[in-house]
């Protein structure tokens, strides 16, 4: 065997180590208890955001789910949104009409 093919292993190794590498949020709602997941940096935020609802034992559609001002949407990811370890997600009611 040549050395050569093992080094490109480990670059793609490493490459998707960063994906796999898993980091923590907490999901944070006013009143609430905050929840922290570990989760990998590509775990799609859906099935986070879904699980924190079965926790309080809420409806997953009468919420919303913010990242700096910003809302989640179901297919987003930490990377997608840039998020770095023990960063926090909030978590509103959902209103419908009003002023």
């Amino acid at each position: 065997m040549d050395g050569s093919s093992s080094k490109s292993t480990k670059k793609k190794g490493s490459a998707q180590g960063e994906s796999e590498k898993k980091m923590k949020i907490t999901v944070m709602k006013e009143n609430t208890k905050n929840i922290s997941y570990n989760i990998k940096r590509d775990f799609a935020l859906e099935r986070l955001m879904f699980d924190y609802c079965q926790n309080l034992g809420v409806d997953y559609k009468g919420f919303k789910f913010t990242y700096l001002g910003k809302q989640i949407s179901d297919f987003d990811t930490p990377n997608l949104l840039q998020m770095e370890d023990e960063d926090v997600i909030d978590c509103w009611a959902d209103q419908i009409g009003g002023h």
